[in-house]
């Protein structure tokens, strides 16, 4: 078997071992989450996905997002995004990648409650 297989099987092993009603994916739109996608997809997983666009790359960062929204159109899966403007952060001083991981663990924390489609039964254990 080669490396796509073993990454496959590995993949399929890991959430045997941690498996939930329904997954949130973070997806940036660079090549490891949408592979990240791909494979849930393939596994016929009930998923939504994630996306945080920080608007600091200029259209770099709308094609981003537009790839991510328009591979879960095609795929008919659940998309939710957050734009915030991380620039009017940083005028007020800070570290880039401080501020970028509390914006989008905010962002993320938001979805553990919620109810996927079709369910009665939240995503995450209540605290």
């Amino acid at each position: 078997m080669g490396s796509v297989g073993n990454i496959k099987k590995g993949f399929s092993k890991h959430l045997r071992q941690h498996n939930a009603p329904h997954y949130f994916l973070a997806v940036s739109g660079g090549c490891d989450s949408m592979v990240l996608m791909d494979l849930f997809q393939k596994q016929k997983k009930s998923f939504s996905v994630l996306h945080v666009n920080y608007q600091l790359r200029g259209d770099s960062s709308q094609m981003d997002a537009s790839l991510v929204r328009q591979a879960c159109l095609i795929g008919d899966i659940p998309f939710y995004e957050l734009n915030h403007d991380l620039s009017i952060d940083l005028a007020q001083g800070g570290n880039l990648q401080q501020l970028a991981r509390e914006v989008r663990y905010h962002f993320f924390k938001s979805f553990l409650s919620k109810k996927p489609k079709g369910s009665d039964m939240p995503c995450a254990p209540q605290e």
